[in-house]
């Protein structure tokens, strides 16, 4: 959520990655999800349209198969395009029909927690894979990158990553990024004083998460500036939703 980056103010959690980006580009504070749950906001990301013109009021839903899609545009243009992680606009395998115009859809199955997940790759799988969903995600969109390039140099790409966390159940992140003590963390007034050691446990977690993605950042940059193409290629970072994070009781 807005509230948990450095580059936004936050002193306790930890995001270099994300917080150097913004240094570096352009920060769109006043952006708002008009339609803040999974499905509808993925779709409007998807779409450019609201939720009750692009078929998706809810989660589960799918958008409408007769009306443009950003990676179906910029396929028409030249681009090589992907959409790796958590989709959540329809259900694996995915025929060419389903993808929305993505060359490359690696979606996120169904399952518990976020470590040793499957994938559905177009219409192959699920396959699973080892390790903290995130980071398999970055694995294969750096892969991507790497096979586009070798295919399509004289081609643009683009490249929809979608991590699922910081997203319940919090505590399933690596160790290497438990470092933040419940004491720490600086609740806002609109916490229920009843949920506070609750919130803080909570939070305690989903910073956690936060720090692991900005990792994950990082090694997106480390791999735009090895293969040649940081100078050339636009990064922008966004969300579907926050959390409440105990917020007002939820």
């Amino acid at each position: 959520r807005y509230s948990a980056l450095g580059a936004n103010g936050n002193t306790v959690v930890r995001t270099p990655h994300i917080d150097a980006l913004a240094s570096e580009g352009m920060v769109c504070d006043n952006v708002y999800s008009n339609h803040p749950l999974c499905s509808p906001y993925r779709a409007i990301l998807l779409t450019g349209q609201f939720g009750w013109r692009n078929g998706v009021i809810d989660n589960e839903y799918q958008p409408r198969r007769d009306i443009p899609t950003l990676p179906g545009l910029l396929r028409e243009s030249g681009y090589g395009t992907a959409h790796i992680g958590t989709f959540h606009l329809g259900k694996g395998p995915y025929q060419e029909e389903d993808r929305y115009g993505l060359d490359y859809l690696a979606a996120l199955h169904d399952g518990p927690g976020f470590f040793d997940r499957s994938y559905f790759e177009n219409e192959a799988g699920p396959t699973k894979y080892d390790g903290w969903a995130p980071s398999v995600e970055t694995d294969l969109s750096i892969q991507f990158m790497e096979n586009h390039l070798e295919k399509r140099p004289d081609d643009p790409f683009a490249l929809f990553l979608s991590w699922r966390p910081p997203h319940w159940p919090y505590p399933s992140y690596p160790d290497a990024f438990n470092a933040y003590d419940p004491a720490d963390m600086d609740l806002p007034d609109n916490v229920p004083k009843q949920m506070a050691d609750f919130a803080r446990r909570e939070m305690t977690d989903y910073y956690g998460c936060c720090t692991g993605l900005d990792a994950e950042m990082g090694r997106l940059n480390e791999a735009l500036e090895r293969l040649g193409i940081s100078d050339d290629t636009i990064v922008i970072y966004t969300s579907d939703h926050g959390d409440h994070l105990s917020s007002h009781g939820y």
